[in-house]
């Protein structure tokens, strides 16, 4: 909850500024290719073709950012909860030896954060990278190909000058587009975490099995475990697999083992 209100619901704010922002930059960089067009039709084709380009990498970088990005502020409300339990636990921790056990599990918990941060930086570095040099290899060939105009087809120094400023404003436009669309992935990820929220129940049918926990990493694996108390064997070379989201039931007897078997 404060990370959701810290960091979460403030974003309704900024949302529609962004989208804002997006979509008129989206109608100036359309009208930019336009003039490109009426001005010589070579030069809208090579801008469009980088345009497609660019798009599709921007897309799927922001995509893979977002995605990370939603991962890492989950792990940081696991790690926030952490702190809160062990907070209010402290007497308990003190006195019953599982302040190793504690440790172990929250720095798997930092290391999924960690794992998530740098998966996110790197898609974010991407696309910082493929919006810089995808429209200035683009402006490279521009360069080539009007210089090849001047010198075969007598291109003049007004077309030439029309062209690169036309797509300096281009470039402009889609430094500022990246940006928005960068800011409105962000700031999806926290307007649907609070609407999760908002709409979360508590829903007693989603047990038994059918409960999606995206805590649970992997199947629970006992191999030949053993455990013998005053010289009695309580578990015997038990062999089973507890898998993610299903219910199983240990039954027995008093003595048989069962509460020993889940403190293993």
């Amino acid at each position: 909850m404060l990370s959701l209100v810290g960091d979460d619901i403030p974003s309704f704010c900024y949302l529609l500024d962004s989208i804002t922002v997006y979509i008129s930059t989206i109608f100036m960089i359309i009208l930019t290719v336009i003039l490109i067009f009426k001005a010589h039709l070579i030069f809208a084709i090579i801008t469009v073709i980088s345009l497609i380009i660019y798009i599709i990498f921007m897309t799927k970088n922001m995509d893979k950012y977002s995605k990370y990005l939603k991962e890492q502020k989950k792990h940081n409300d696991t790690i926030n909860s952490t702190y809160v339990e062990e907070l209010n636990a402290l007497k308990e921790i003190k006195t019953l030896p599982i302040k190793d056990n504690l440790y172990k599990k929250l720095q798997t918990k930092l290391n999924r954060y960690t794992k998530a941060y740098f998966k996110k930086r790197k898609y974010f570095a991407k696309n910082e990278n493929t919006s810089t040099l995808i429209p200035q290899y683009t402006k490279l060939i521009l360069y080539l190909v009007l210089l090849i105009f001047m010198v075969k087809f007598n291109a003049t120094i007004d077309l030439v000058i029309l062209i690169i400023g036309y797509y300096d404003q281009l470039i402009e436009n889609l430094t500022e587009l990246v940006g928005s669309y960068r800011e409105i992935k962000e700031y999806h990820v926290s307007v649907k975490r609070v609407n999760e929220a908002l709409t979360y129940e508590d829903d007693l049918s989603n047990l038994f099995g059918k409960y999606e926990n995206d805590e649970i990493y992997g199947s629970i694996v006992f191999k030949n475990v053993s455990y013998k108390y005053n010289s009695k064997y309580i578990l015997d070379n038990i062999n089973l697999e507890i898998k993610p989201n299903t219910l199983n039931v240990f039954i027995g007897p008093s003595g048989s083992g069962k509460t020993t078997l889940i403190h293993r």
